[in-house]
């Protein structure tokens, strides 16, 4: 395997110039992201990242609904939701270290994710959470981005949801479910 890491758009380029490369999109360090066999559940539901209007469309479409069906079993780390309305019922995290992010990933039943709303229309344009928790071993549940299928085995590795009712009721699946979240993990 190549030791470098390229981004599609230069990968035409460099065609000619390399036999052999391969495309890695983002990745995640696996010495400070990794299962932690031991760690009790102790969040259902977490979401991390700060809020941005640019995730408003996502934000509408999977996670408000979320917090009105699961309320407070909801946990968003990240800064930027003190006054949003939307998330008054779940529990808010404003910030925490990048160290404790792995603990909290290990801790949680289901990890959700939403991308950048411009981002679920570009090939691969997956955000970095995919990786983290992934890496983390954790069941993922995230919105569908144009391309997820080439690089994931989506239904296995990734649990990807097209609309606000499947996002839910794979959510409610997976956090209810034991056997089927170990299995995905």
């Amino acid at each position: 395997m190549p030791s470098v890491m390229l981004f599609k758009r230069r990968m035409r380029a460099l065609d000619k110039t390399w036999s052999k490369f391969h495309l890695f999109p983002l990745a995640c360090d696996t010495n400070l992201l990794y299962p932690i066999r031991e760690s009790k559940k102790m969040i259902d539901i977490l979401f991390t990242g700060r809020y941005l209007r640019d995730r408003e469309e996502g934000y509408k479409t999977y996670l408000y609904p979320l917090i009105k069906r699961f309320r407070r079993s909801v946990v968003i780390i990240g800064s930027g939701w003190a006054g949003n309305l939307n998330v008054k019922d779940a529990k808010i995290i404003p910030g925490i270290t990048y160290a404790l992010l792995n603990k909290l990933y290990n801790m949680a039943k289901v990890c959700i994710n939403i991308h950048r709303d411009n981002s679920r229309r570009c090939h691969t344009a997956l955000n970095l959470r995919t990786f983290e928790i992934l890496g983390s071993g954790q069941i993922l549940v995230s919105d569908r981005v144009v391309g997820i299928d080439e690089l994931f085995e989506v239904g296995k590795e990734v649990i990807v949801c097209d609309n606000k009712d499947e996002f839910l009721d794979n959510v409610e699946r997976y956090l209810f479910d034991d056997g089927a979240r170990k299995k995905s993990c």
